[in-house]
């Protein structure tokens, strides 16, 4: 009797073996022979922007190991939303991607009532890289510190530049104006970084929450200067700018960019994309590249860039459930 059963759970391991690869089978093959057509890399913000720059290095290394044509599209709109709805309800093959920093993939969920799509909509293959955020002004904002400005702006009408709603130059400035208890007037720019940079540079806002990729060669120029920055401890770029969270404890945010694909691409495929994205970013001269963008490489694995995402979107809902604003 003992040997029959020992024999029955070893015929149904097998047939759950036999059964799985029926199943997995054609996921398989189809990663061993991905990508066998053009792959389009989507990006939510224009031209020249730190995505836009991520997905266009990444294109330049991975078609020559891929040997398919990679494309860069931008699909500006909507804190993001045109350009991931567009790749959720795209072929889940792999070969439509998404490359994009935190707001469509973990914060505007928790500020849009309706939706096109859903989280589920879009599989996270890979965190790409990460950036802190500086915070920076015109020169002639009297301030050369967070307490300074804090100060300045009890007794001062200052403004300040975002990307728009939920993008996380305003929500960390707000989530800076609650901690700090000081007004500032938001100036949003629905058309994304480049204009509201723009601006920042003209003197037409005061003050601009941005990633240490877009800050740092404007601080260097001497055009803006560097008040703060949001990492946890102080950065090479800037040595001597301190981080809010000395101010402010527990204010502490950097800009990641992930690569996603539609929500049902096969995981064999996903991996295959991550394990090749992974080889591109750890080679040296696309580190070296990243280093020049002040960009530090993550390049993980789908299962860990998932939790990182939704670690980070659980995050940005307690801020925003923090600083009170609303859905729409």
């Amino acid at each position: 009797m003992m040997v029959w059963r020992r024999a029955s759970r070893t015929t149904v391991l097998l047939l759950g073996l036999f059964a799985w690869q029926l199943a997995a089978g054609p996921a398989i093959a189809a990663a061993e022979t991905f990508p066998s057509k053009t792959v389009r890399i989507v990006v939510p913000f224009a031209a020249g922007t730190a995505p836009d720059l991520i997905a266009r290095l990444l294109a330049e290394h991975l078609q020559p190991r891929w040997q398919q044509t990679i494309v860069v599209e931008n699909r500006v709109g909507a804190s993001g939303n045109v350009a991931a709805e567009h790749v959720a309800r795209s072929p889940a093959d792999g070969h439509t991607l998404f490359v994009s920093p935190p707001p469509p993939l973990a914060i505007n969920r928790f500020l849009f009532k309706s939706l096109s799509f859903k989280p589920s909509d879009l599989s996270i293959v890979t965190v790409l890289a990460s950036a802190p955020n500086v915070l920076v002004a015109k020169p002639t904002v009297p301030a050369s510190n967070v307490a300074d400005l804090v100060k300045h702006a009890k007794s001062s009408k200052l403004s300040y530049a975002s990307t728009g709603k939920g993008g996380t130059p305003h929500l960390t400035m707000e989530w800076l104006m609650s901690a700090a208890d000081v007004q500032l007037v938001h100036v949003p720019y629905a058309k994304g970084l480049a204009p509201a940079l723009n601006d920042l540079l003209g003197g037409h806002v005061d003050l601009m929450f941005a990633n240490l990729s877009d800050a740092r060669p404007h601080v260097e120029a001497g055009k803006l200067k560097a008040l703060a920055v949001t990492s946890a401890d102080a950065i090479s770029a800037f040595p001597r700018v301190e981080p809010i969270s000395r101010s402010f404890p527990g204010l502490i945010a950097e800009t990641w960019y992930a690569l996603a694909a539609p929500g049902e691409t096969p995981a064999p495929i996903a991996a295959k994309i991550a394990s090749d994205v992974r080889s591109v970013l750890t080679s040296a001269p696309v580190t070296a590249r990243l280093e020049m963008m002040s960009l530090t490489t993550v390049a993980s694995y789908p299962r860990d860039a998932s939790a990182f995402v939704e670690d980070d979107a659980r995050r940005w809902q307690s801020v925003i459930e923090k600083i009170g604003l609303r859905a729409e």
